[in-house]
Parts: C-alpha cells; structure tokens; sequence
C-alpha cells in the first residue's frame, strides 16, 4: 500500500523458470512484462536483468530466445525499466563448458549446470559493471526523481 515501501531502486534479475515461456511466445513474454510494468508503482526506477549463462549450450540457445523475446517486450512496454541482457558475447563465454564456474561433483562433473557459483557470479558482475552502472545512472537520472547520485570509483 502506499507508503509502505518504495525502494529507490527496483533491480528484477532472472531468467530460469521463464525461459521456456519467453523463448516460445513473445506474446508470452510480452503479457509477462505488461503485467510486471503494470504493478510497479508510477515512476518507479527499475532495471530488469537477464540471468548469468548456464553452461550447457542448448540451454543457452534457449536463453538466448528468451532474452530476445523478453527484451522486446520491455522495449514495446515503454521505458519505465532499463533493461540488461545477461546473456552476451562475453559472459556466454565465460560460462560455456567452463566446468569452473559450476558446482561439481566428486569426480569432477558439473552438477548444477544452471546456477554458476559464487565465483563465477562476480565474474559474471564485473563482465557486467559498465552495464549495470549505466541502467543505475539513466534510471536514478530520470526527471522528477529526487535520488542524487554520488559517483565513486
């Protein structure tokens, strides 16, 4: 309810149980992001990020319809939210079939194909960093906000 809680800054990050559903219907995707705009409150700074590649590369052919799908529809939605693709060149890079960035098991084979470790998660950030400063800058930048930004190495 009003007041209750208004975050400066709404950051949305995911992909994973959307991915079927976005990658099959940019109609789906498109309701999807409609029904998500439609929630946020008027003026709500927002940025909304795909997930870190997986390793596998089916799954990131999958993925990477999905981001297609999904980043269209933020764009046909309106600008309220910037939106970041996770998957690119160089994060697919870093994350496909490299074991390293997975959990294993005992015997060395990937377990969580899905998820990238924590490591890998801060890899994945900091492939991200010009990005993410970007969307925080152009979405705490927009008229009639009152956030001030404080810039910092």
């Amino acid at each position: 309810h009003d007041g209750y809680y208004r975050p400066e800054l709404l950051i949305m990050f995911l992909m994973g149980n959307s991915t079927d559903r976005w990658a099959e219907s940019p109609a789906a995707a498109l309701q999807d992001v409609q029904s998500f705009v439609a929630d946020l409150p008027k003026n709500q700074p927002c940025i909304f990020m795909t997930s870190a590649p997986p390793y596998g590369e089916k799954t990131v052919r999958l993925r990477q319809k999905a981001q297609e799908n999904i980043e269209a529809a933020f764009a046909k939605a309106g600008r309220q939210c910037s939106f970041i693709p996770g998957l690119t060149t160089e994060t697919v890079a870093e994350n496909l079939g490299n074991s390293a960035n997975f959990r294993r098991n005992a015997a060395g084979k990937v377990k969580d194909p899905v998820h990238p470790t924590e490591a890998a998660a801060g890899k994945f950030l900091a492939l991200q960093r010009d990005a993410l400063c970007k969307a925080i800058a152009t979405q705490l930048a927009r008229p009639g906000l009152s956030v001030a930004l404080t810039p910092r190495d």
